[in-house]
């Protein structure tokens, strides 16, 4: 009996320091209280939960943000107002954060703004935090024949694709995938109820996921580079050999080729844009590189591109205007982009 009393003030007395701790941390240390919204694929890729919502904040100096995005069947932010079901013309928007609308409101996005004036059509914005053209890929590859776009609106990433080195050739030439493992962890927790409830309500809990994100990625590294020196060994000859540039471009392009291939499958024209953020001094040359073929294949009329470089120059001459302290788009920068890509946009999808 003692036992059993004990044990109940031990469990009592450790609630109550947790309370304590996470009144402490809400007035004196508030962390950003952000919950789960991506999905591995069993490609490696990062897409949006389906269905559900997700809480998303950031705590800076100036800027307070607490946004909530919500998300349909097609993995893809909803917009309040807009129902897929009066729509029967679809256009997949593909892209990252930025064109997901990171930290911003609905109708602060440009994609709210783009649906708001081209309303015969629903625009699937299916773009997620952190993506390259491989992750697109590997979304398009899946979902494209389940969507029917009558357009994808395909916004180019191209240096976090080679960068990264998530596609590289093989001896033979042949483009190949980079395999990226699954974190089982978080694929068991991202449906639970009690796991998105501490994610996005507690100060403590968000503490201990950063540390364990840290200690995790930390972990993984050194058990590759101490488990695996052959693999690496492999591996390196293999990135030595996709180093050289006219090599990077005929990488980019045959992935080009394989989401074209995907596009023509289920019947849709694909609209490739440069968002022409940073200046050309800053791209890479392999990102220069890509964008001048596209150019050249545009004017030879075999691929839709549009480039937003020339029309961007006046958020690029002011960049901190046009920024998040976070550091991603605010709403006055979406705002530009809508004025400027609605009116490029428009000649293709009201002809």
């Amino acid at each position: 009996m003692q036992f059993i009393k004990n044990f109940f003030l031990l469990i009592l007395s450790i609630l109550f320091s947790l309370i304590l701790i996470e009144i402490y941390l809400s007035f004196f240390m508030p962390q950003e209280r952000n919950g789960s919204w991506r999905v591995q694929d069993e490609s490696g890729s990062f897409f949006n939960r389906k269905f559900g919502s997700a809480k998303h904040e950031f705590i800076g100096k100036k800027d307070q943000i607490s946004v909530i995005y919500n998300f349909g069947k097609h993995q893809n932010r909803v917009y309040e107002g807009f129902d897929e079901n009066y729509n029967s013309k679809k256009i997949l928007v593909l892209g990252d954060s930025n064109i997901f609308g990171w930290l911003l409101e609905d109708k602060q996005t440009f994609i709210y703004q783009l649906q708001n004036k081209f309303n015969q059509y629903y625009f699937v914005n299916a773009s997620a935090g952190g993506w390259s053209d491989v992750d697109m890929y590997n979304y398009l590859k899946k979902n494209c024949s389940k969507i029917k776009p009558t357009f994808i609106i395909f916004f180019l990433e191209i240096d976090r694709t080679i960068g990264t080195k998530a596609v590289y050739l093989n001896k033979k030439d042949d483009l190949k995938f980079k395999k990226v493992p699954i974190n089982n962890l978080k694929k068991y927790l991202n449906d639970k109820f009690i796991y998105k409830f501490l994610s996005e309500n507690s100060h403590l809990f968000q503490i201990i996921k950063t540390l364990y994100v840290n200690i995790s990625n930390e972990n993984y590294i050194n058990f590759v580079k101490e488990n695996n020196p052959k693999k690496l060994k492999i591996k390196n000859k293999v990135e030595n050999k996709n180093n050289d540039l006219e090599t990077k471009l005929n990488l980019f392009l045959k992935l080009i080729d394989m989401i074209e291939t995907e596009s023509k499958k289920c019947g849709t024209k694909i609209i490739y844009v440069d968002r022409g953020w940073y200046d050309k001094n800053k791209n890479s040359k392999i990102k220069n590189l890509v964008l001048k073929k596209f150019n050249d294949l545009s004017i030879a009329k075999e691929l839709n591109f549009l480039s937003l470089y020339a029309e961007m120059s006046k958020i690029r001459d002011n960049m901190q205007l046009y920024l998040l302290e976070e550091g991603h788009p605010n709403e006055i920068a979406n705002k530009y982009k809508f004025k400027i890509l609605s009116k490029k946009i428009g000649n293709y999808i009201e002809q």
